[in-house]
């Protein structure tokens, strides 16, 4: 898997409740872009979601979360 479909699976996985496959997984140990991508992606899904933060505030919100945030390092 190159990190163009991983980053597809990753929208889709975050905005469809679609399950990750083996493949991105496998990527993911791998691609530490990928992970980094992964992670900003699911902040700005939560803050939107789960905050309810207006879209045109979302990314400044996850501006002042990211340092929250610890990056996921394998």
């Amino acid at each position: 898997m190159n990190c163009s479909h991983a980053h597809e699976e990753i929208t889709g996985i975050l905005t469809q409740d679609v399950a990750a496959s083996s493949q991105l997984q496998a990527h993911l140990e791998s691609c530490p872009e990928c992970r980094h991508h992964w992670q900003d992606q699911a902040i700005e899904q939560w803050t939107s979601r789960m905050l309810q933060v207006p879209v045109e505030l979302v990314s400044q919100v996850v501006d002042c979360l990211r340092p929250i945030f610890k990056p996921v390092k394998n």
